[in-house]
């Protein structure tokens, strides 16, 4: 990818700046100015609605000891076919991670994040490739199959993947992810826990996984600005800075890419408007509940929910999608003792403390997402909902 000398310069700044940010820990991004420009290209995924509903997974609670941090199965396998190909029985590999076959052979399970390091680990013993974690990340390009994929490979743009991809870690893989934007830095950044004793292998796959998201609408040859890991240094670097960049330090609080936010508006190859909606709608069902659909009021904070984060979010619209004159739907909430700008604060209300309390999304995300102007139009909302601020919501533990 050809950068020009201004755009080199202002890559050198916005590294600077970014360092000397994240040592004192303070930044808080802020999403901003969102919008979608620009229409798919190349072609499009062909999946129907109820392939797209049956592919969605069950929402697991934010804490607990069953609920630590998974990966889907397929990653397993994959590692183990990627073994076999090298000469290394993979599943006995697998086999001396604690994975059993019993869960191998489900398809659709996930199993312990930390059962996945392990093998990735003992993998780079038996390869003699202490890359092995970033060269599986390089190799391996895992099957859709779930609600959350869906939504990233056909958004609009980069932004609404990487919104969907952080939504997905957070919410049903329970790796603490955050994605925001703040004047001229964007930040995707995510975490292990303590259960995950080896994080070397399983990082570099992370953020492999990571990078070739961006790389679908940047191209294969952009880099991360910046990179930050959490282990330490390893004595080659070589091959880090070949996939990753020569910017990368190591050893620090939390995993990050600094990204230049003109990039975010880049179409995916594969948007599909449409399939993006039910996709998003799909991994949106544990928000929403059960809603009676021949209830004009269910229907309409479906409709609302469904499109949040987006300009569709209007009595108009609203009113077209059921078939009615926007009168008419005055009308017939007002019989069921409400209005239209009641529903829409009640279902914000009802999605801002999902995400306050079942996932560990930034609260400039959270506003983003439920189309506030700002952060601080949505720290007073959360203040007359909950009576008390955001961070408080999330301390006084509502999950």
């Amino acid at each position: 990818m050809f950068i020009s000398g201004a755009v080199a310069k202002n890559r050198i700044q916005l590294q600077t700046k970014y360092y000397r940010l994240t040592d004192q820990r303070s930044v808080e991004f802020c999403e901003q100015n969102a919008h979608i420009r620009g229409r798919g290209r190349g072609k499009k995924m062909s999946m129907t609605t109820n392939e797209i509903l049956r592919a969605d997974e069950p929402r697991k609670p934010r804490s607990g000891p069953e609920n630590r941090s998974t990966i889907a199965v397929s990653a397993a396998i994959a590692l183990a076919r990627d073994l076999n190909r090298q000469g290394v029985d993979g599943m006995a590999v697998l086999h001396r991670a604690g994975l059993k076959s019993t869960t191998l052979n489900d398809k659709y399970c996930y199993i312990p994040l930390s059962g996945m390091a392990k093998a990735l680990e003992l993998a780079a013993v038996e390869t003699n490739d202490y890359c092995t974690g970033l060269h599986f990340g390089e190799y391996y390009e895992p099957t859709v199959s779930h609600a959350c994929g869906y939504a990233i490979q056909s958004a609009p743009n980069l932004r609404g993947a990487l919104t969907s991809l952080a939504t997905h870690r957070n919410t049903i893989v329970n790796i603490p992810t955050q994605f925001g934007v703040r004047g001229a830095m964007a930040l995707f950044s995510w975490s292990f826990g303590a259960e995950i004793d080896a994080p070397e292998q399983i990082t570099a796959l992370t953020a492999m996984r990571t990078l070739k998201h961006i790389q679908k609408a940047s191209g294969q040859e952009w880099r991360p600005l910046a990179v930050n890991l959490t282990f330490d240094r390893p004595e080659k670097l070589s091959e880090y800075h070949r996939l990753l960049g020569p910017n990368i330090k190591f050893g620090q609080c939390e995993n990050s890419f600094l990204i230049e936010p003109e990039i975010l508006s880049m179409p995916m190859p594969a948007a599909d408007p449409d399939l993006y909606e039910v996709a998003r709608s799909s991994f949106m069902k544990p928000i929403l509940g059960t809603l009676d659909d021949d209830n004009p009021v269910d229907r309409v904070r479906r409709f609302i929910t469904e499109r949040l984060g987006k300009n569709g979010t209007t009595l108009e619209a609203t009113s077209k999608h059921m078939g009615m004159t926007p009168q008419h739907l005055r009308r017939v909430l007002n019989k069921h003792n409400t209005c239209y700008q009641c529903i829409v604060d009640e279902t914000r209300k009802s999605v801002a403390e999902y995400y306050l309390t079942q996932t560990d999304m930034r609260f400039s995300e959270i506003a983003y997402l439920l189309r506030f102007s700002d952060q601080s139009a949505f720290t007073r909302a959360v203040k007359r909902w909950f009576s008390m601020t955001p961070k408080d919501v999330r301390r006084n533990n509502y999950n």
